[in-house]
């Protein structure tokens, strides 16, 4: 690996805590955060010809980072393309923007479409590579198309039947990062929007642990069932771990319990659930986050 990067957008020794819902992990040997595309594409470019590892990290909100060193280079997508741009009932929109931000914005515009995804957290771009979806609703229902980039900095645009949405994933867009995408709404009463998402985060609420640290549902739905009621059935709900438990009210949700929450215990819960389940049920459960340094 090349000793030392010199690039603009690239600074050292970064903590990366910063950068994800936990508030875990070690430091990044580099950091970049892009804010547009031509700035990602000179960067990917730089990255190939130097020949180090990276990894991407969006809003975090799915991200369980090692709380070891990363002795490579992470891409911080939480600032690429902040806009949005209406055209009737389609609206373009930048990566780095709130997906609840797309939503609220959706509502004002009395456009519906996005107001079941209301409370996922994190960015549109990574509720489109992950098919973010709720009460029978996914990202693929509204998206027209998507602008990607891949490894070699390449631009290019992909229609909605091109993508290969499934279920929290897109099969055809391995190694490649959303920019930007385009979405058609359906023009709609602005109040009953408004009452259908104070409802909805209502019921997110009730049910739903938001006092303390999570990334919202750890697990995949398996096929036939929920991960979170085969958690429960395992008798892991309210299972604690050191610093990290499942949560007792939603088991498909793990919570950190103490101030500083050890990387290495969220994963070995993990882990744990998963062999639990599978002993148990024969169901191996798909871990939805992603895993930096590990």
């Amino acid at each position: 690996m090349q000793n030392n990067l010199s690039h603009p957008l690239i600074t050292e020794n970064i903590p990366l805590k910063k950068f994800n819902c936990y508030r875990v992990g070690g430091n990044a040997r580099y950091l970049a955060a892009p804010r547009t595309n031509q700035e990602l594409s000179d960067l990917l470019i730089y990255i190939k010809n130097s020949g180090i590892k990276y990894d991407i990290i969006s809003a975090g909100t799915n991200t369980i980072v090692s709380d070891k060193n990363y002795d490579g280079l992470i891409i911080l997508l939480n600032r690429l393309n902040d806009y949005i741009i209406k055209n009737g009932n389609n609206i373009k929109v930048g990566a780095c923007v709130r997906l609840n931000d797309l939503i609220s914005y959706s509502i004002e515009s009395s456009l519906s479409g996005l107001v079941d995804l209301v409370g996922i957290p994190g960015l549109v771009g990574g509720a489109a590579i992950m098919n973010a979806g709720a009460y029978g609703v996914e990202f693929k229902d509204v998206a027209l198309s998507l602008d990607v980039m891949d490894n070699n900095g390449v631009l290019s645009n992909v229609c909605n039947k091109d993508v290969g949405f499934t279920y929290r994933h897109t099969k055809n867009l391995v190694d490649k990062i959303v920019v930007s995408a385009e979405i058609e709404l359906i023009k709609s009463d602005k109040l009953e929007l408004s009452k259908k998402r104070n409802d909805i985060l209502k019921t997110r609420a009730e049910k739903q642990p938001l006092d303390k640290p999570s990334c919202g549902s750890v697990f995949k739905r398996p096929k036939d069932g929920y991960a979170g009621d085969l958690i429960e059935r395992a008798g892991l709900k309210g299972f604690r771990y050191k610093s990290v438990m499942v949560s007792d009210k939603h088991s498909n949700f793990i919570l950190g319990c103490e101030k500083d929450i050890n990387s290495d215990d969220l994963r070995y819960l993990i882990n744990y659930i998963i062999n639990e389940v599978d002993r148990k049920f024969s169901i191996v459960l798909e871990p939805e986050v992603k895993f930096i340094g590990f």
